[in-house]
C-alpha cells in the first residue's frame, strides 16, 4: 500500500527574494518533488529548490486532496473572500483561489457549491450566489460588511 503513496511537502519558498519580501510573514505551499526541483500542487507550476526552502512537513498519502490545506495559504478563515455555505459557516481564501478551495479543499466542483446555494465572496464589496440568501448567510454577510439586499 505504501508504493501507492507520493510525497509531499509543506514549503515555505526561500530564494533571497522571496525571503526578502516576507521576512516576518511565511507563506507555505504543498509541493512534490522531481529531479531536484519543486512542483507546486495547486497550478502545477515548477520552481528551482534552493538551500534556504524551509520544509515544515513531509507527508506520504495517495492524493492530493488528503493532505491537510489548512496548513498551506490556500485555506484560512480570516482572507476577505471564499466560500460561505448555508449554514453561514466561511471558508476563506486567497482572492481568485476559490475553484481551488472548491477542489482541494471542499471536495466539490464550483458548479455544486453553486446550485446547492453557497455564496460565493469575492473580496469586502463584492459576492455572487444562485439561490436565495439563507438568514444565516444574510447574517454573515451583514456582520461581515457587506450589503444585503431582500
Amino acid at each position: 500500500m505504501e508504493e501507492n503513496k507520493d510525497r509531499y511537502f509543506l514549503v515555505s519558498p526561500g530564494d533571497d527574494q522571496i525571503t526578502r519580501t516576507r521576512a516576518t510573514a511565511r507563506r507555505y505551499l504543498w509541493m512534490r518533488e522531481d529531479n531536484g526541483q519543486w512542483v507546486r500542487i495547486l497550478n502545477q507550476s515548477w520552481r528551482e529548490r534552493h538551500s534556504n526552502d524551509i520544509i515544515q512537513l513531509c507527508t506520504k498519502v495517495e492524493s492530493p486532496l488528503l493532505l491537510d490545506w489548512s496548513f498551506a495559504y490556500l485555506y484560512k478563515n480570516d482572507y476577505q473572500s471564499g466560500w460561505l455555505n448555508r449554514n453561514g459557516r466561511f471558508f476563506g481564501c486567497p482572492e481568485n483561489y476559490h475553484d481551488k478551495l472548491a477542489h482541494f479543499v471542499l471536495f466539490l466542483k464550483v458548479g455544486e457549491l453553486e446550485r446547492t446555494g453557497w455564496v460565493r465572496v469575492n473580496n469586502p464589496l463584492y459576492y455572487s450566489h444562485e439561490k436565495r440568501l439563507s438568514e444565516e448567510q444574510k447574517n454573515w454577510l451583514s456582520s461581515n460588511g457587506h450589503k444585503v439586499y431582500g
